[in-house]
């Protein structure tokens, strides 16, 4: 029995922590990028990881986790928010809908930097919004946020999956 991951990246963030996922897991593991995944089925474990898109996982990703039925499942996303906020607690939600028929063995986010361009239009001042207004907590989130994942998402990250692969896989298949 094998596990899949897959993930869907713009800026490298989930890429980097889906790979330190797949180097952590105690039997080689099958690691695409969303364009390229197979059909999610006959795994032991499937692993999706996504970016954030207005509060819920990327179109691509919420497309593809449409695709997956009755399996074992555990994702990770990556977002421009602290990852105990209650935006982060609606990014949660939406995936577990996506999600909702199959056996969800646990969910993990981490900080993401933003795209260059995207970082310097959201602390714009001109850009900020009653929605979206730049207070202090905003600015230094999004400046925090530059520096993410670090090395210590990573090892949460790894050790995270690692934890869950080995609930689920019986160990003679290591």
């Amino acid at each position: 029995m094998s596990i899949l991951i897959v993930y869907s990246s713009v800026t490298g963030n989930t890429r980097l922590v889906a790979e330190r996922i797949a180097d952590a897991l105690p039997t080689p593991a099958d690691i695409y990028p969303v364009p390229k995944a197979p059909r999610p089925v006959g795994y032991a474990l499937i692993v999706l990881g996504f970016w954030v898109y207005r509060g819920t996982p990327d179109p691509r990703m919420l497309r593809y986790m449409h695709t997956v039925h009755r399996q074992n499942v555990a994702f990770f996303g990556t977002l421009a928010a602290w990852p105990d906020s209650p935006h982060a607690q609606t990014v949660l939600s939406h995936a577990r809908h996506a999600l909702s028929d199959n056996a969800i063995a646990g969910e993990f986010l981490c900080m993401g930097k933003l795209s260059q361009q995207r970082f310097h239009t959201y602390m714009n001042p001109a850009y900020a919004d009653a929605t979206h207004p730049m207070t202090p907590e905003r600015k230094a989130r999004l400046l925090e946020g530059q520096h993410h994942p670090d090395a210590g998402d990573l090892a949460r990250a790894a050790d995270f999956f690692q934890r869950i692969a080995l609930r689920l896989i019986p160990e003679k298949t290591f």
